[in-house]
């Protein structure tokens, strides 16, 4: 395929081979990141009003 391409063409390709690449990239990185940082082990507060204040911070 890469015979009946121009160059410009070829370049194009490359680019997006690249980009492709560095999309798998970051997959694997935020992966890893979700294996190695597991959720905090807390408990759920009880009750609406307490859980809603919790929320607004």
């Amino acid at each position: 395929m890469k015979a009946k391409l121009t160059a410009g063409d070829r370049i194009r390709v490359e680019q997006y081979l690249d980009s492709i690449r560095e999309v798998e990239r970051q997959i694997q990185r935020a992966e890893h990141g979700a294996m190695t940082n597991p959720e905090p082990d807390m408990d759920r507060p009880t009750g609406c009003p307490l859980h809603s204040r919790s929320m607004r911070g």
